[in-house]
């Protein structure tokens, strides 16, 4: 059944592609969509400092985790990133971090048990908090490599609009929020990846 609904979904994605190119990159290469939510929190003691995104001197760090909501095609193998900007409405950077070499994600698939897979990694930052920037951010651009299970890499910039804070209602007991320090999430959507 699975597999019966795999081809039915790429034949619903085919129909929607003009180019003969197109259809065989979407059949065989690892094209992820980023879900509707951005978490973010404080990263522990255990971080690993020489896989961070991160600025000169810095002294904050926090783990920012995107939601992978669909595979567009075939499965991913892993994902690195190598930027994140931020801009506000009026196209000001509020934060601008790359690496010239790409810094390792963390991929999990169906994480918790939870049905849905994450992509996250570390960012450092000198004096400044990643919700803080978050809060006064209409549009993120990501750069990232994606390599397939084929062993075939893309680098893709996503552009991911926030549609501001997602609040818990008081009367939910969030046991993610209870379980890790500065927890916030932001409600997203992916405008569109450049390949």
């Amino acid at each position: 059944m699975g597999i019966y609904r795999q081809n039915e979904r790429q034949n619903e994605i085919n129909d929607t592609l003009f180019k003969k190119d197109d259809v065989y990159i979407t059949n065989n290469y690892s094209l992820i969509d980023i879900g509707n939510r951005i978490t973010t929190f404080d990263s522990d003691d255990s971080i690993d400092y020489a896989n961070v995104l991160q600025q000169n001197e810095s002294n904050k760090y926090f783990r920012f985790v995107m939601k992978v909501s669909d595979y567009i095609n075939k499965p991913m193998y892993k994902a690195d990133i190598y930027s994140v900007i931020a801009k506000d409405k009026s196209n000001e950077i509020l934060l601008d971090i790359s690496s010239k070499k790409p810094v390792p994600t963390d991929y999990a698939s169906n994480i918790l048990d939870r049905g849905y897979n994450c992509v996250s990694f570390d960012i450092g930052l000198k004096d400044r908090d990643i919700c803080d920037i978050l809060v006064r951010t209409d549009k993120l651009y990501i750069t990232m490599d994606i390599t397939s299970i084929f062993n075939v890499i893309f680098t893709v910039m996503f552009t991911i609009k926030l549609d501001g804070e997602k609040i818990s209602s008081p009367n939910v007991n969030d046991e993610d929020a209870q379980k890790y320090n500065n927890l916030r999430r932001f409600r997203n959507i992916l405008l569109f990846l450049k390949l």
